[in-house]
């Protein structure tokens, strides 16, 4: 993958000694919506190239989850969850999403970026909203990392390609060469994060 450089050099750079490690890896390629939203080349790939270097170089206990449904990602968010309060001390977490996403608004009206899982075929979001509700969150993600290992070091890295919202409903066509635009900053509640396009 194109970001492993990075990936180390963060990690190292946080002088990480022997506490427990455990990251949660999920990677989608194969989205099935209409227009733009296709197939991506990278994600599954570069999801499991992330697992082997957090296993081989890191000694990292991974949770890993490719081409996953809303469902899918909750539960494996929930066994990631689980990992950190069975941890007898402070850890390192991290969390790795690979595939596409968008920023927007949560539900306390803060900005946040949307981790897009993959939906039944043929039937993609009606509109921004219900895109929204199939979508997760990442500060719901930062926020039970922040809960459930208060005292460790929480890492985030979003490795999404980026779209406008409307580019995930049926019907729409987004203008070729257009820019949907970046992430937003997050509140991180002390996680390090870092979001590059895929």
């Amino acid at each position: 993958m194109r970001y492993l450089s990075l990936i180390i050099l963060m990690i190292y750079s946080l002088s990480i000694q022997a506490e427990p490690r455990y990251a949660l890896v999920i990677g989608n390629s194969n989205y099935n919506s209409p227009g733009e939203t296709g197939y991506l080349t990278n994600p599954i790939n570069d999801a499991k190239d992330m697992k082997a270097l957090l296993t081989s170089e890191f000694g990292f206990g991974v949770i890993d989850g490719y081409d996953v449904n809303q469902e899918e990602f909750d539960y494996l968010i929930q066994e990631f969850e689980q990992q950190l309060r069975d941890s007898n001390s402070p850890a390192v977490a991290l969390f790795y999403f690979s595939g596409h996403g968008f920023s927007g608004k949560d539900k306390e009206n803060n900005d946040t970026n949307y981790l897009v899982p993959l939906w039944p075929k043929n039937t993609p979001p009606r509109d921004k909203i219900s895109l929204q509700h199939k979508s997760i969150s990442s500060n719901d993600v930062v926020a039970s990392m922040g809960q459930y290992n208060r005292n460790g070091v929480n890492l985030m890295v979003l490795d999404a390609c980026r779209k406008s919202p409307q580019a995930f409903v049926k019907g729409y066509k987004q203008k070729k060469g257009s820019n949907p635009g970046g992430f937003v900053n997050m509140g991180s509640n002390g996680v390090f994060i870092a979001s590059m396009p895929v």
